[in-house]
């Protein structure tokens, strides 16, 4: 099916092109492996490698491909990915030899257990007025729950072009450190779900496009509690059209067995 252009022109990723962030080079590293998964296996992990720059938005989607490959015994990913990972250690130290002191400095002196970060895991937080961290990892423990529970569903016919979407969906839905810019990993969920989308789903989604680019023009800083509502909306947007989408195949199933019982 064809895909609109409030599809393509998604609104995290100008606020992702705008905030000259990397989450596009993982975005790009997530295609690339489901692309040369199965052709070209040593190329695949090293794409994977591209994770590796924020792996802390997809947690999930790294477990669920570690038990996977252990489960295919794909050795030749896992050499891939160490490589891909090597080479981007060894070209970080030779730009910046202090790379790694550098970047753990910055993360101390960043102070991120104080910041608010709006996405699902701070807004438990703050419904449950703690300050403390220990309820940012509430939807964490339950999307990891679900994980190993949706793959168990589904290993035996498992297609990465047909999980990734999903998976990087919710693990960037839960990731306790996130922005705005980061919700480019829900484009894959969005393109998949479109072309199987209502007429009425598809004016939702133009809706919720419109809403967070609004946001993005009037709201300058990415820490904003006005933000805090586009992560759920995207994943609750993909659910919506999934859900349909299913329910209309049985329901063809269902006059097609009932029709041929006819006869």
């Amino acid at each position: 099916g064809t895909v609109a252009l409030v599809a393509v022109f998604f609104a995290p990723v100008i606020i992702c092109l705008e905030a000259e962030q990397m989450t596009l080079f993982v975005l790009l590293g997530l295609a690339l492996f489901v692309h040369l998964e199965k052709s070209r296996p040593v190329l695949a992990g090293a794409a994977l490698s591209l994770v590796m720059l924020k792996p802390h938005l997809l947690l999930i989607f790294l477990m669920l491909a570690a038990l996977e490959v252990i489960r295919r015994r794909q050795f030749a990913i896992i050499g891939g990915f160490l490589g891909g990972f090597a080479a981007m250690n060894v070209i970080g130290a030779t730009m910046s030899p202090h790379i790694w002191s550098d970047y753990l400095h910055s993360m101390g002196a960043e102070g991120v257990q104080n910041q608010f970060l709006p996405n699902l895991a701070n807004a438990t937080r703050l419904l449950l007025g703690s300050r403390l961290l220990w309820p940012m990892a509430i939807p964490a423990t339950v999307a990891l729950v679900w994980a190993l529970w949706y793959w168990r569903q589904h290993r035996t016919g498992w297609h990465w072009s047909d999980r990734m979407p999903v998976i990087a969906a919710v693990s960037v839905l839960i990731a306790p450190y996130s922005w705005p810019y980061d919700q480019v990993l829900f484009w894959p969920a969005i393109l998949r779900a479109y072309p199987s989308a209502s007429r009425a789903s598809r004016m939702v989604l133009v809706v919720l496009n419109l809403a967070a680019i609004a946001v993005t023009l009037r709201v300058r800083n990415l820490g904003n509690l006005l933000y805090l509502w586009t992560g759920p909306a995207w994943m609750l947007w993909c659910v919506w059209v999934w859900r349909g989408a299913a329910d209309a195949q049985r329901e063809r199933r269902a006059q097609a067995e009932a029709s041929a019982g006819a006869l």
